[in-house]
């Protein structure tokens, strides 16, 4: 029984030792953009911008349609016409089919952009776009940069103090 407890005691142990890590400022730095959210949104906002503007370019590509139509008739489409015209008695009508049992049609079709100046204007504004994102993402690096900064050194001076004061307390104890 007390090795059992012996075990989970330095597991327990071992445990809260790797929860902590020390971190150099440049580690805690790149840690601190990898893992920021604004950073991760500043990313998302410039893959965004590069597919706005793949999506503007093909506004401007040629465009090509196909099509087909198949239509199989079990019974032709029959009018009723009077007999008359085709040398029968007046007052008679004759039965006469049109088309065919099988009928197929195709069609293809292509246009193209010649000139447009709303989609010259769109590719404009999506390129400026993705510089406006690029900087946004830049911004949100400084800020995680100078953030992660600010907190690490926060940190050094909080240790510089304890330090200080405890070389104090050792002169007055003397």
């Amino acid at each position: 029984m007390k090795h059992i407890y012996l075990l989970l005691f330095s597991l327990c142990l071992s445990m809260t030792a790797f929860a902590q890590q020390e971190f150099s400022l440049s580690q805690a730095i790149s840690y601190g953009e990898t893992n920021s959210p604004s950073v991760q949104i500043a990313q998302i906002g410039v893959s965004d911008a590069e597919q706005q503007i793949i999506q503007n370019r093909a506004i401007g590509l040629p465009k090509v349609s196909l099509g087909g139509n198949y239509q199989h008739f079990l019974q032709i489409p029959a009018q009723l016409v009077p007999a008359e015209f085709f040398g029968g008695q007046p007052g008679e009508f004759s039965k006469l089919a049109f088309g065919t049992k099988n009928n197929f049609t195709a069609s293809a079709q292509m246009s193209t952009l010649i000139y447009d100046a709303s989609y010259l204007t769109a590719l404009k504004a999506s390129r400026k776009y993705k510089v406006f994102s690029a900087q946004q993402l830049a911004v949100a690096k400084q800020d995680v940069k100078k953030n992660v900064t600010m907190a690490y050194l926060a940190t050094l001076i909080y240790d510089e103090s304890v330090t200080v004061l405890d070389s104090n307390y050792k002169n007055l104890s003397r």
